[in-house]
């Protein structure tokens, strides 16, 4: 498992600590936000890779008033126990164009210090100044991203209104645009800062597939390729001790897993795939995520379309949770992994009720719905009758009952149809949490398709 510490934020009278959780394997994701662009056709930003990277301006950093140098892995003391695993992995981080001076330089300084080949690809070719590279680079230094949409053909992308906020942003980008900020790109465009992010949304599905095989073409025949967005965070001890168990020669592709018709793995939570299997849809699959775009208009989501396209050329998915995990700490759901992060901070503020909460009973799985039910008291008792049920979730228009796991959740404000009140089985969840154990480490990649959540 990956060793991390987690950040608990909630509820809000919680002091906020950094804890070590007991064998936490994850690739932790955290500050979940979405990637954005910016939109508006224009003849003139149909322009070659080449040409809009020799036109980049210099894009102002927001933490480079912190002067640091990051020191080359091979120079750093703590990354020598497990760096020559890591010269075998390739991380790919995919981000957009107004969170990358953000957030990219403080992730290649901490959790990425130690990996050598780092590519970067964002939703247009970019430059920004960092704090350090995977190189040992110095402040000041330039990050390059590469465009993960520049591969999509011009056919798919002039009759998708879709890629109006790509056409938008390149064109930003040739008239020397500075402000690249969600709020920047939103006034840039006229549109509100949901509207924004909405499209930025609906674009990023095109990008999934298209960063396998450009990173197949950039860094090709290494054992791992290891996937993460801008706000994900690797623990890199913890993925070289992983990558030892697994076998480099089989097919892999593997995540936290997420179901929508199919299971897919989670982008945001990380997601591993083999050199083989690499190969496989790269080279010998050549051009699927050409054929993929077509498909993606009725996709909500890239990392769905790229479980398809995986599923087209027989490349079976596996289950990494908890190893990889998408949940932030505040609705995690318990189990032996977090069992330190829970008794501290969790356990002491769960009450038998809570109102304007929700419990996370209708969102982690399994989750049972049960019908006709019309009070909270009825929802607790049939809770009480399923003796697996830890924890309900009753919101005026249905009853939800948790089984299997449990967690604190979140605050949830009352609309004119729902009032959201949650209800856990105190006496049922301590006597399940005396009877667990914090043992060993376990690895597991496995083939069972239970998902984390259902979409």
């Amino acid at each position: 498992m990956l060793w991390g510490k987690m950040l608990f934020s909630s509820p809000p009278s919680l002091p906020r600590f950094l804890i070590l959780c007991c064998a936490t394997i994850t690739a932790l994701y955290v500050l979940r936000h979405l990637s954005t662009l910016s939109p508006h056709s224009t003849s003139s930003a149909i322009l070659s890779y080449t040409t809009l990277l020799s036109t980049l301006p210099h894009l102002p950093n927001p933490i480079s008033n912190n002067p640091k140098t990051r020191a080359s892995p091979s120079q750093r003391s703590d990354c020598a126990p497990f760096l020559p695993d890591l010269n075998n992995v390739v991380i790919t981080v995919k981000t957009g164009a107004s969170e990358a001076s953000a957030l990219i330089p403080t992730l290649l300084q901490t959790s990425l210090k130690c990996f050598p080949h780092v590519l970067l690809f964002s939703d247009m070719p970019q430059i920004i100044q960092g704090l350090g590279g995977p190189e040992g680079r110095a402040e000041g230094e330039e990050y390059k991203f590469h465009d993960s949409l520049s591969t999509v053909s011009h056919r798919v992308k002039e009759k998708n209104p879709t890629f109006d906020i790509y056409r938008h942003q390149l064109h930003l980008l040739e008239t020397g645009f500075q402000n690249w900020t969600l709020t920047g790109l939103a006034e840039a465009m006229n549109v509100t800062l949901d509207k924004a992010r909405d499209m930025a949304w609906s674009l990023d599905k095109y990008k999934f597939t298209h960063v396998l095989e450009m990173t197949w073409d950039l860094l090709p025949s290494k054992q791992w390729y290891f996937h993460i967005d801008g706000d994900t965070y690797i623990f890199a001890s913890t993925l070289s001790a992983w990558l030892k168990t697994l076998d480099a020669r089989e097919m892999i592709y593997g995540g936290a897993l997420v179901c929508s018709g199919i299971a897919f793995a989670h982008g945001g939570s990380g997601y591993i795939t083999s050199g083989v299997a690499m190969h496989h849809l790269a080279v010998t699959h050549k051009g699927m995520a050409a054929k993929m775009d077509s498909r993606a208009v009725d996709m909500p989501f890239g990392d769905l379309v790229l479980a398809h396209a995986m599923k087209d050329v027989g490349i079976e998915i596996k289950n990494a949770v908890p190893i990889l995990n998408g949940g932030t700490a505040d609705v995690v759901a318990f189990s032996y992994e977090f069992e330190e992060l829970y008794k501290d901070l969790i356990e002491p503020t769960i009450p038998s009720y809570r109102e304007h909460w929700d419990n996370t009973a209708a969102s982690v799985i399994p989750t049972k719905n049960i019908p006709f039910i019309y009070s909270l008291e009825d929802c607790i008792s049939a809770c009480d009758a399923n003796e697996e049920c830890f924890q309900c979730m009753y919101d005026e228009i249905r009853c939800a009952i948790n089984i299997h796991n449990f967690g604190l959740g979140v605050k949830a404000e009352p609309t004119e149809e729902r009032r959201f009140q949650s209800w856990w089985n105190r006496t049922r969840i301590d006597a399940w949490v005396d009877k667990q154990k914090c043992g060993e480490v376990k690895f597991e990649l496995r083939h069972d398709l239970r998902c984390a959540r259902s979409l």
